[in-house]
């Protein structure tokens, strides 16, 4: 029962109190001890001088036993010595074998000491003396006599062989000694029995006996007895013990049986179960932790188990949600992948709730663990199988499907959505039925009604309709799928596209039909020989070159139709080609034809092996060329043909430079004298020197003509594509007739739409075009008469026309288609009144064509001619930047230029160095003159030039070489060169950028160009 009265409390009586009595008793029995230690002490000393004798004695027995060796000696020797009463126990030892040799106690001859611990009936006579045996054997040396303590007669003796154990009792007068103490001590201790006693009784009832209660009842609930409290046992401290111990044992129960629940689950479950504390350090972990991860309690104890359990591959997101999860002191759960004790990965399900006390701190954590590593292996096994299986179906080249036992699609993979054309969704819907081929599909389902109803095998070939126009082949397998109990629960089935195996089968029969028919065709007779080369089988047109029917060779050699000299001289190279079997091609030999003449053949063949590799013979086919050997003096006049066309083009190169060459000093001349530099000049003399120059310009004109048509056609004229605007071109253009126009008293109309728009073209050229169309309108239009241009721009149909028209004669209807060709021109007669070379309009179509367009003509005879160009147009914002308006050219002449650049000239003409250099020193430069490439080089290195005009063709080294050359030395490979040659023909501006030339001017030069170049490269170095 539980005290909980405190009426009693305050009625007990104090426990001291209680004790007086035992305290003065104890007292009594301390005097009583007291005389008996004096009493005792006074008898041992009359002992002392027994004791000696006894030690006396048993030196006596050792030096016996230190002579004598023998077991049976010592045996008799003992007997003899154990009379006497002193000796109480005697053994002798065998150091080697640790075994009794001799002893006065029968029963122990050759036992180990060992046994005598052992022994139970042994160990109650020995006592204590196995202990010294022992203690005293551990440090004896040889022939040392020792005792256990001064107040033992029991000694040790050690030799080389034995140890000697000798126990002796005492003396009589030790006896009589005792025998008094004995009495003194029986009187004393039945006083102090009857004392303490007393004091016992007072002491059991007073204090003994509650304890003892106490005591039962502890020991009772230790045994499971739960219902047992502490009774009622006296009325002070005791009681009041007692009382707080039965408030504290019923605390107790209830605390127990819950913990006996968790300790009970805990002990008996599987899972892993830690209790940290709220600092998540470990206070307890069960058997199951051990078992999972090889940690014992106390390898975890105080230690996170985080440091302990987690591992390179735990993952950082899962260790952020546990830490997540304790800092808001809510229960979570996990699966986190932690490591054992030996390294080994393990998988773990946690719970963790944390334990909180009365003020909802938290004092504890508790985690439950779940072992999940099999789990999460089958799981990953079934995934990693599942993609391996979804990877290898996904990927696989044919199609396949999985259907239930009706017959209804569960799966398709990719490629079988692909092959039919039906999508997953399709295909569970019973929909990729009606993907198949009409005309196939009655088959089809009779197939797969014997499939699921025979439960056997599916196969068969039949067609998807994808789109209307588009038929796939593909032969389809199906196997059924049984369960454990083998019972069908579906099918899995492939799908093989076999459309180009189907395509490939129709192109085998059509190569088959086609390869009869091109044989049959074909101007080549088809044939094949046997291993001894006779024909077994020839094919029909050989009746058409030789004139015999195929019946008529097959059985024949090849060599049975040629003349005898013919078929030994191929029969010897046959024979070495057979022997080795080597494949031969485009062997010529001479056949006799069936009506006796000879047909030149070329014969090619591979031979034919059977399955052992052994030749069985060829075959081939023999080609007449006879034909090609009469045509050989044709190849070698179209040769010839060849070298003529070479020839012209370099007679045009060397006419080019030789016309360019005079004319660049004439125009430059003209060109300095018109314009005063050399000094004043008369009006007619001035009309002298323009009509020079006219003459000059029209024979430059007919040159490039030339020349840019010969480029054309042999398709060497590249094109400088870049963004201009088209208002420009056609100003510039009709800036350039404007004065022949004026002449003639022509009026000039001009009409642009669009006016900024830009167009990709050649500037050059579209200009050439231009000036060329309107030169031919102002020329074949009277006096008085008009002239235009206009543009149109269509940004619908992306493109331009450029249209030139004019007033003119016109052309005729049947002129119309020779308008364009080159040379020709329309009046041809002696008596035109109209020049030309008739290669303007030829060189407007070619340049025309190369930007892509077109030009068309609309005239009338008499009445005047329109000329359309249409080009395609690309939007674009950029806007073409004239260079001519880049940078400033001032006059070099001018008094306040005091920078003179310093131009090296190399040229070997006199007339072309008189124009240029008079012209360019007029103009304020310095001039240095080299009339051969090394001569140029020596001078460039040695003054280092501001800018360098270089002719292309000059004696000892030419211009190209001299570029080279130049371009070696560090000091010259930035100075500006440019390239002034009579080289016009096609690739020679890139020859001369090519290798270092800064810019390119073809002869002849116009003088204010140089001027202008020189500035611009000047200016850009």
């Amino acid at each position: 029962m539980l005290y909980k009265t405190n009426s009693y409390l305050n009625k007990q009586v104090s426990l001291r109190w209680k004790l007086i009595t035992p305290i003065i008793s104890l007292g009594f029995i301390a005097v009583i001890a007291f005389t008996l230690i004096i009493t005792h002490t006074l008898l041992n000393k009359l002992t002392i001088q027994q004791v000696e004798n006894s030690k006396q004695i048993t030196r006596a027995v050792y030096q016996i036993f230190d002579k004598i060796s023998d077991p049976i000696e010592l045996k008799i020797i003992i007997e003899a010595i154990a009379q006497y009463r002193e000796i109480t126990l005697i053994l002798a030892v065998d150091k080697e074998s640790n075994k009794i040799i001799a002893t006065n106690q029968e029963v122990w001859l050759g036992k180990t000491i060992t046994f005598l611990k052992s022994n139970h009936s042994a160990k109650s006579l020995l006592k204590d003396w196995i202990t010294h045996f022992e203690q005293l054997s551990a440090f004896c040396e040889n022939n040392v006599v020792s005792t256990i303590n001064s107040n033992s007669n029991d000694t040790l003796y050690c030799s080389p062989k034995n140890s000697i154990f000798i126990s002796t009792d005492a003396s009589i007068i030790r006896q009589f000694i005792y025998t008094v103490e004995k009495l003194i001590l029986i009187w004393g201790f039945i006083l102090v029995t009857v004392v303490v006693y007393l004091v016992y009784l007072l002491f059991n009832h007073v204090v003994l006996h509650p304890i003892k209660l106490i005591e039962q009842t502890i020991s009772q609930r230790s045994h499971g007895n739960k219902a047992v409290y502490i009774p009622l046992v006296s009325h002070d401290e005791i009681g009041t013990m007692a009382n707080t111990l039965n408030i504290m044992l019923n605390m107790l129960d209830h605390s127990q049986a819950e913990t006996k629940k968790l300790a009970l689950v805990a002990k008996n479950t599987d899972n892993v179960v830690i209790i940290s504390d709220h600092l998540g350090k470990i206070e307890w972990v069960n058997d199951g932790f051990t078992r999972v991860t090889g940690y014992t309690l106390d390898e975890v104890l105080n230690k996170k188990p985080g440091a302990i359990l987690q591992g390179p591959a735990t993952d950082p997101r899962t260790i952020k949600m546990i830490h997540q999860g304790l800092q808001s002191g809510r229960g979570f759960q996990v699966e986190i992948l932690n490591y054992k004790k030996d390294g080994t990965e393990f998988w773990l399900a946690m719970e963790i709730q944390p334990i909180c006390d009365e003020t909802r701190y938290i004092t504890q954590y508790i985690a439950i663990e779940r072992d999940i590593t099999k789990q999460k292996q089958a799981e990953l096994a079934l995934l990693e199988s599942e993609k391996r299986y979804q990877n290898l179906t996904e990927l696989s080249p044919i199609g396949i499907f999985h259907a239930d036992i009706q017959g209804n699609c569960t799966y398709v993979n990719k490629r079988l959505q692909q092959i039919t054309g039906i999508t997953m969704e399709q295909a569970i819907n019973q929909q990729w039925f009606n993907a198949i081929y009409p005309d196939d599909r009655n088959n089809v389902l009779r197939a797969w009604i014997r499939t699921v109803k025979h439960e056997q095998p599916f196969e068969a070939e039949f067609r998807f309709q994808i789109q209307p126009n588009k038929i796939t082949w593909v032969f389809g397998q199906a196997v059924p799928e049984y369960n454990n109990q083998n019972y069908i629960i579906g099918f899995i089935g492939t799908l093989v596209d076999i459309t180009e195996r189907k395509q490939v089968e129709v192109v085998l029969r059509q190569a088959e039909e086609r390869f009869r028919t091109l044989v049959e065709a074909s101007s080549d007779w088809v044939w094949e020989i046997d291993a001894q080369g006779i024909y077994t089988y020839v094919s029909p047109k050989v009746t058409h070159i030789l004139g015999y029917m195929p019946d008529e060779i097959i059985g024949k050699t090849p060599f049975d139709l040629m003349l005898p000299a013919e078929a030994v001289r191929v029969k010897s190279i046959f024979t070495d080609i057979s022997n080795n079997c080597k494949p031969f091609e485009y062997l010529e030999n001479n056949v006799i034809h069936k009506n006796g003449h000879i047909i030149i053949c070329e014969s090619s063949g591979i031979p034919v092996f059977d399955i052992d590799n052994r030749l069985t013979g060829y075959r081939g086919i023999d080609r007449d060329i006879t034909l090609r050997h009469k045509t050989y003096e044709l190849s070698l006049a179209n040769a010839e043909l060849a070298r003529t066309s070479r020839l012209k083009d370099e007679f045009l190169a060397n006419m080019s430079h030789e016309l360019r060459t005079p004319l660049n000093a004439i125009l430059a001349l003209s060109e300095g004298l018109q314009e005063q530099v050399y000094g004043p000049l008369n009006d007619k003399q001035l009309k002298f020197l323009h009509s020079i120059e006219t003459s000059g310009r029209h024979l430059l004109t007919l040159i490039n003509d030339i020349l840019n048509l010969s480029k054309i056609e042999a398709g060497k004229l590249e094109l400088d594509i870049e963004t201009v605007i088209l208002k420009e071109i056609c100003q510039a253009s009709l800036e350039f007739v404007k004065h022949m126009a004026y002449k003639k008293r022509i009026k000039i109309y001009s009409y642009f739409n669009h006016l900024n728009e830009s167009i990709q073209a050649d500037e050059r050229c579209l200009k050439q075009v231009l000036v060329n169309l309107l030169s031919n309108a102002v020329k074949f239009t009277e006096e008085g008469g008009e002239i235009g241009l206009k543009t149109e721009l269509n940004k619908i149909t992306k493109v331009v026309k450029i249209t030139v028209w004019d007033t003119g004669i016109g052309i005729a209807e049947a002129n119309k288609s020779i308008l364009f060709k080159p040379f020709v021109q329309i009046d041809s007669s002696l008596a035109r009144r109209h020049g030309g070379t008739g290669l303007g309009l030829a060189l407007v179509r070619r340049l025309t064509e190369k930007h892509n367009g077109t030009i068309s003509v609309e005239s009338t005879l008499g009445e005047g001619s329109q000329f359309i160009i249409s080009l395609p147009w690309l939007e674009s914002t950029e806007n073409k930047i004239d260079d001519k308006n880049k940078y400033y050219l001032s006059n070099h002449s001018d008094g306040n230029d005091h920078y003179h650049p310093l131009i090296l000239l190399a040229e070997d003409n006199q007339e072309n160095i008189n124009a240029i250099s008079s012209y360019l020193q007029l103009k304020g430069y310095r001039l240095m003159l080299a009339r051969n490439g090394l001569e140029a080089v020596e001078q460039a290195c040695r003054t280092i030039p501001d800018i360098i005009l270089m002719d292309i063709q000059m004696p000892v080294m030419n211009g190209l070489d001299a570029i080279k050359q130049i371009r070696t030395y560090s000091d010259l490979i930035n100075i500006p060169i440019i390239a002034l040659t009579a080289l016009a023909m096609p690739g020679d501006s890139e020859r001369c950028l090519s290798i270092g030339a800064t810019q390119y001017i073809s002869k002849p030069v116009d003088l204010k160009e140089l001027i202008h170049t020189i500035e611009i490269v000047r200016l850009k170095n």
